[in-house]
């Protein structure tokens, strides 16, 4: 996951440097890079966080009705 967002945003930075040429508006690629980097990152979440390092107190946040919660319950909060 990581290596794909070092790719988008070398793609996104090489458009912005080349705005002229490209005829891109330097905050549409910059917006579009941001969304693609977030997107990215939320779809590879369970690969990129570490979730045993994650302390009892914080995760107990995220529980619903004295329920243990889940890795997808710590991400959609």
């Amino acid at each position: 996951m990581y290596y794909l967002m070092i790719a988008i945003f070398v793609m996104g930075y090489t458009a912005i440097a080349f705005e002229h040429k490209l005829r891109i508006d330097k905050a549409a690629a910059a917006l579009i890079t941001g969304v693609l980097c977030w997107t990215v990152y939320v779809l590879g979440a369970y690969e990129i966080v570490d979730f045993a390092s994650i302390p009892d107190y914080l995760l107990s946040m995220f529980a619903e009705d004295n329920v243990e919660p889940t890795k997808h319950e710590v991400i959609k909060h």
